[in-house]
């Protein structure tokens, strides 16, 4: 199946990092990726709605097992906001966050300094919070502080709104909900 123009114009394929396993990347490398954004259509839920991706570097320390939850930005530097996840997964409940492209496999390994895709806008799977929570379609939600979506009816005040919930149901603990994300306005810091 051949990739649409937005998908060929990636600067690596989704599902992949930058590296992809025979690079290995510092923390300088490539760093006029990141923080830069990309539309693709959505091709895992179907929904017909586009898809904003934005390239950021794994400033954690350590390689990131992928799962489907929320990273925290890093707040290592002035400029990491927007570009680098310092955390994963987010451990600080209504951080400002941001969810892994469905594309990644669970399980998966994301290198230390490699780089690559969140969801800033458009349908993402998530897991939900750790007891089993009865939401309803619409709501905004922001992560636990295990970076699963929050079991709560709104978001606490101060806290990073990352989207919505897609649709209402009674979910059991640890199953995936599809939240809307909506995180386009984050800025990155100027470097």
């Amino acid at each position: 199946m051949p990739a649409s123009m937005a998908e060929s114009a990636l600067p690596f394929p989704r599902g992949r990092t930058a590296g992809d396993g025979e690079l290995s990347l510092d923390d300088t490398t490539l760093q006029d990726l990141e923080g830069k954004r990309y539309v693709v259509d959505d091709d895992v839920h179907n929904t017909g709605l586009p898809v904003v991706l934005m390239v950021v570097k794994n400033d954690t320390g350590a390689a990131i097992t992928v799962a489907r939850k929320f990273g925290e930005f890093s707040a290592a530097d002035t400029y990491d906001m927007g570009r680098r996840l310092g955390q994963f997964p987010a451990n600080t409940e209504g951080a400002i966050a941001v969810p892994l492209d469905d594309k990644y496999t669970v399980g998966q390994s994301i290198p230390d300094d490699d780089l690559f895709y969140v969801i800033l806008k458009g349908p993402v799977s998530v897991l939900a919070a750790a007891t089993v929570v009865n939401l309803a379609a619409h709501i905004p939600v922001m992560t636990s502080s295990t970076g699963v979506v929050a079991d709560a009816a709104a978001p606490t005040a101060g806290s990073f709104v990352i989207g919505t919930l897609a649709y209402a149901a009674s979910y059991v603990a640890g199953a995936a909900v599809v939240v809307l994300a909506d995180c386009e306005a984050l800025k990155k810091s100027p470097a």
